[in-house]
């Protein structure tokens, strides 16, 4: 990537993705390939399949209610976690959000927000 604010900027929202426990596997997969092929003829490639799989990895705020009041969703995050999430995901969604608002999902919608300008 030659602008270096745009780099930053991703490889901010890249770093976020890695050190989340919310972020899937292959995201996190996507984003070291990404970091290891920074700077080498393979990043274009590794930026494509990063952005693909953050896009597709969002999730909106239904399915996060439909996951956290899950019974395997109450067993992941615990009882007191699934509710809180359950009350903040209802809480956005009825002011009009529609997207997860975990730090992995923000920084997956931020990426794929400015995803013509990455790849420019």
């Amino acid at each position: 990537m030659k602008n270096p604010e745009l780099n930053a900027f991703v490889k901010e929202r890249v770093n976020i993705m890695l050190e989340s426990s919310h972020t899937y596997k292959d995201l996190k997969a996507c984003c070291q390939a990404w970091l290891d092929a920074e700077g080498t003829d393979k990043e274009p490639e590794a930026l494509k399949a990063l952005l693909a799989e953050a896009e597709a990895d969002v999730m909106d705020l239904d399915h996060v209610i439909q996951i956290v009041t899950s019974e395997g969703g109450k067993r992941y995050f615990g009882e007191a976690v699934a509710k809180a999430y359950h009350e903040e995901a209802v809480r956005r969604k009825n002011n009009g959000e529609k997207w997860c608002f975990c730090e992995a999902c923000v920084a997956s919608r931020e990426l794929t927000e400015k995803k013509a300008e990455i790849l420019a």
